[in-house]
Order: C-alpha cells, then structure tokens, then sequence
C-alpha cells in the first residue's frame, strides 16, 4: 500500500484518532474493557499512526520507553495488506534510533506467528492478559 504515510503521532493533538482506532480494535471487535484501553503509558509513549492519502486514521502502535511495544491496532479493511508491519517498522526504527538493544510486546496468541515472521521470539509461558491469552516475545535490534 504505496498510499499509506506512518507518522509520528502526538498524544495530545492526535488522541481521538488513536483512541477511536483502538476502540474498534480492541473494545468493540475483541471485547476489551473500554477501562483497560487508555492507560498512564499513553502520555510517555512514542506513538506512530499510519493514514491513508486523504488523512484517514487506519492503524496505530505505540512504543513505551523501555522498548515494549502494544497497542498495535490495524482497521479490519486494512489488515493483510502490510499496513502493520509499517507501523512495526516505523516503531523499530525509532527504537534503534534511541539505542534500545532490543523490543519487546506481549502477543496475543493468534498473532504470534506474525510476529515472528517480523523476527520476534517467544519467551516465557503464556499468561493472561486483559482476558486474552498472551505470549511474551524479543526482538534483538
């Protein structure tokens, strides 16, 4: 998707698009308590946001200072199409930038082959996480 710009997003001036995407992804589409969604990490964090050419919100992570990664949501319509590798790119290339020596996420179960088709490894047993089962996984930079 050539359309597609990742940018460094603001918490302040671009909250409500990074908030109204991780609601569709997270609340009402994986049942997510809305009260876990915005977190005290949000105002310290690195968030990106990728839009397409016209300015539309589809897809968003963020990066906390120590190299964990989360909040990754992609819009369903643009899921399969390389929209979140962008952002995962674009959030790894910030982390290297800041000298972090590696990142880590905690994946959902589903996504972690996709996450190590992106170079991460597991670590650790699965745990629970926000009612979802979750896998702890590293990626060295």
């Amino acid at each position: 998707m050539s359309d597609i710009d990742v940018r460094t997003a603001c918490w302040v001036t671009d909250r409500l698009m990074i908030e109204a995407l991780r609601y569709t992804v997270f609340v009402c589409e994986q049942m997510i308590p809305a009260g876990l969604e915005v977190d005290q990490h949000d105002v310290g964090s690195f968030h990106a946001l990728a839009c397409t050419g016209e300015g539309r919100g589809i897809a968003t992570g963020r990066m906390l200072p120590d190299g964990r990664l989360g909040r990754i949501a992609v819009l369903r319509e643009f899921r399969g199409q390389g929209v979140g590798g962008k952002v995962m790119d674009y959030l790894i290339a910030r982390a290297r930038q800041n000298h972090l020596s590696e990142v880590y996420l905690h994946a959902q179960r589903h996504a972690v082959g996709y996450y190590q088709r992106l170079g991460f490894t597991t670590e650790g047993k699965p745990f629970m996480e926000a009612g979802i089962e979750h896998l702890c996984m590293r990626k060295p930079l």
